[in-house]
């Protein structure tokens, strides 16, 4: 009886769980409250850059889905080593720049460096996050 039981429980619990979601169990990730956004991870290259005051340093950001089915968006900023706006004379057209995500997306980041910067070595991050999670992607910046 017990067994009949546990049975009818499980079966109860499962169509309710389909039912919520629509019918489909990918779907529940968002459903009674979860995260709104799935896991992720970033790889940066190259991690280490030297340019010219006047030039701009290119990169290559992936970032991949550790739930690939389930499409996502967010932003990527440049920051310092502490979060804060990157020093004066290095950055982007953007503070911030919009991506998508469906299993993996490759961004192609220029970070100009302009006449008016100051020469020395830059401890900088990009900072990746679809609203649930945020993930960093240090790198080191020499400027000459």
């Amino acid at each position: 009886m017990r067994r009949w039981l546990l049975g009818l429980k499980m079966a109860t619990l499962t169509l309710f769980l389909l039912a919520g979601c629509g019918g489909q169990l990918n779907l529940c990730w968002t459903c009674w409250g979860g995260a709104t956004d799935p896991s992720f991870q970033v790889y940066l290259e190259p991690t280490y850059q030297r340019v010219k005051r006047g030039e701009t340093a290119l990169f290559t950001l992936r970032v991949v889905s550790d739930y690939p089915s389930i499409p996502f968006g967010g932003v990527v900023c440049l920051r310092d080593g502490r979060g804060n706006p990157p020093p004066p004379g290095i950055g982007w057209g953007e503070s911030c720049l919009p991506f998508r995500v469906e299993g993996e997306a490759r961004l192609d980041l220029a970070v100009e460096v302009a006449p008016s910067a100051s020469p020395g070595v830059y401890r900088l991050r990009f900072e990746v996050g679809n609203g649930s999670l945020t993930r960093y992607a240090p790198f080191t910046l020499e400027v000459e």
